[in-house]
């Protein structure tokens, strides 16, 4: 069994990852913000409106998990800490969904109840 010594372990800790890995993910978030202002400057039909920001918000979730990933390089962290920053946004972002869902009910039985 080989001993570890100092420099072995501050070798281990600081790891050193290519300027490419940035570089490519800094043309990514380059092309979904492109992309964003692109959905966002086409005239959609007011009634198609939600299609533009769930473009808009799923764009914005891809730059925001690629920029936690590598930038703050979460990407190579052990499991348990990479759950313990992700469960709490999955969370919120249900929780998000399932009163957007239950507004739209809610302002129906308003309408139901004071007509208009």
């Amino acid at each position: 069994m080989a001993h570890t010594t100092t420099a072995d372990t501050v070798a281990q800790e600081h790891q050193v990852h290519p300027l490419g890995v940035y570089f490519k993910v800094w043309g990514w978030l380059f092309v979904l913000s492109i992309a964003s202002y692109v959905v966002d400057i086409i005239a959609f039909d007011p009634s198609l409106n939600w299609i533009k920001w769930t473009l808009i918000t799923l764009f914005a979730l891809l730059k925001s998990t690629l920029i936690v990933t590598y930038f703050m390089h979460l990407k190579w962290e052990r499991s348990s800490l990479v759950y313990a920053i992700i469960s709490p946004v999955v969370f919120i972002l249900l929780m998000v969904a399932f009163f957007a869902a239950e507004s739209g009910h809610i302002a129906d039985v308003r309408r139901a109840i004071l007509g208009g």
